[in-house]
C-alpha cells in the first residue's frame, strides 16, 4: 500500500500543472502604461507613482477600468521612475527610458525566472522518485 501511495504521489506531482501566480505586469506604448495581473485581468484602479531619481514622487495617479495610464501633458518634471502598486500589495517598477521605448515589465517576463523555476521543479521531481526507489530497495 505505501508504495501505491508513493507511486501515485510522484506521478500526481509529476503532472504539469498550470499554477496562476498572481504578479502585477507592465507594458508601455504609445505613452501609455498598461498594468495587467498575470492572469490578463486589468489591474483597475491602481496608484501610479512617478518618482525622481532620489524617491521624491513627483506625481501621483491612478489607472483606469482597463488598467490603463496616460501620461499627462503637463508633467514638469521628468521622472526617473514609474511606480504601479495595487491595494492588495502587488507592486513593479519600470523605468522612465523602459517607459518611452516601450518595454514590458513583470516579474515572470524574466528568462531566468523561468529557468530556475523549472530546474527546481526537474531536480525536486528527480529527488522524490529517487528516494522512493531507495526506501524500496531496502
Amino acid at each position: 500500500m505505501k508504495t501505491f501511495l508513493a507511486i501515485f504521489c510522484c506521478i500526481f506531482f509529476a503532472m504539469p500543472f498550470t499554477v496562476y501566480a498572481h504578479g502585477l505586469s507592465l507594458f508601455s506604448q504609445e505613452k501609455k502604461l498598461i498594468a495587467s495581473y498575470s492572469d490578463h485581468s486589468p489591474a483597475a484602479g491602481a496608484d501610479v507613482i512617478l518618482a525622481d531619481v532620489n524617491g521624491v514622487i513627483i506625481f501621483q495617479d491612478k489607472t483606469d477600468e482597463k488598467g490603463m495610464w496616460k501620461l499627462p501633458e503637463n508633467l514638469e518634471t521628468i521622472p526617473f521612475l514609474i511606480i504601479v502598486e495595487d491595494s492588495t500589495g502587488h507592486r513593479e517598477k519600470i523605468t522612465w527610458e523602459e517607459f518611452l521605448k516601450g518595454h514590458r515589465r513583470g516579474f515572470f517576463d524574466l528568462s531566468g525566472i523561468r529557468v530556475i523555476i523549472g530546474v527546481v521543479a526537474i531536480i525536486s521531481v528527480g529527488y522524490t522518485i529517487q528516494r522512493i526507489l531507495l526506501k524500496k530497495r531496502t
